[in-house]
């Protein structure tokens, strides 16, 4: 895919960095992983957005993305107010079951390994346990068909 890019997005995709786990050398498949957003409810389809892509992580964020299948668009939208001139965060963490594969896996180990950088906010346990306790909730509403 990215030999169909034009040269200004096939510098912008080289420009992306790759997380360790993928191998010393940056590889496209690397980038791809290291940044790309899932876009499907079952996890079976994942994009990169050239701008999207670009923002950081935070235990507490504020914006979150969502993707509209049918128009193929991501929108980044805020969850809080933001300050003029305040960084756009959002959170990498991804902790249903099959997040990787590691059910015991601490969000700041996760974000080590899956994304080659060290989260010092301090928040990550106490954040990582409740996102995984929300989606342990919508996993059950979702089995029993109601909304929540």
């Amino acid at each position: 895919a990215v030999a169909k890019l034009d040269r200004t997005n096939t510098d912008i995709f080289w420009s992306f960095g790759a997380a360790p786990v993928y191998g010393e050398a940056p590889t496209a498949q690397g980038i791809f992983w290291t940044n790309c957003i899932d876009v499907d409810p079952d996890k079976t389809g994942a994009c990169m957005f050239m701008l999207t892509c670009r923002l950081n992580h935070n235990c507490i964020p504020n914006v979150r993305w969502t993707f509209d299948a049918k128009k193929q668009q991501i929108y980044t939208r805020a969850i809080r107010d933001i300050a003029q001139g305040e960084e756009l965060f959002v959170t990498y963490k991804r902790p249903e079951p099959d997040g990787h594969g590691d059910e015991d896996m601490t969000l700041s180990k996760y974000l080590k390994e899956w994304f080659g950088f060290e989260c010092l906010c301090g928040h990550c346990d106490e954040v990582w346990e409740a996102a995984l306790a929300q989606h342990q909730a919508v996993a059950a509403a979702a089995a029993q068909q109601r909304p929540i």
